[in-house]
């Protein structure tokens, strides 16, 4: 399988709302998994960007015991 993430918006205008639905998946992701509230969550988002440059890899090496991969997101 390959996965294409357009993350600057050159294969997708930004009008077509793809990175907000991403961005609203996973804030959805963290909150569940987490039971964390929304500003919690976009903390914790913000905190993994900085440092790391992405979510996943914050979750990956603070929260071994988050699956995001298995789970659909």
């Amino acid at each position: 399988m390959i996965l294409l993430l357009d993350c600057d918006n050159t294969m997708y205008p930004a009008s077509c709302g793809l990175m907000e639905l991403n961005d609203r998946r996973i804030n959805r992701f963290i909150r569940e998994h987490l039971k964390l509230d929304p500003e919690q969550t976009q903390k914790l988002r913000v905190d993994y960007l900085r440092r790391y440059g992405t979510t996943l890899k914050g979750c990956r090496l603070h929260r071994r015991d988050l699956r995001p991969c298995e789970s659909g997101l």
